[in-house]
């Protein structure tokens, strides 16, 4: 069993969704060598909030 089953979620009154980018995002991290795919708060920590609105308007729900 998943432990992401939108139906169990449902169930619980939670609409459980996924967000992909459209798109490779980058953005300044305290390296030259750029890790993606990690949480919101690693956006916070290096993006301006105006940097973090355009980030996030480039995903989308699945």
């Amino acid at each position: 069993m998943s432990c992401y089953d939108k139906e169990k979620f449902h169930e619980m009154g939670i609409n459980l969704q996924f967000l992909r980018r459209n798109e490779e995002i980058r953005y300044k991290q305290y390296s030259d060598e750029f890790v993606q795919d990690l949480s919101i708060i690693d956006l916070m920590m290096f993006c301006s909030r105006d940097e973090l609105h355009e980030i996030l308007i480039r995903y989308h729900f699945l």
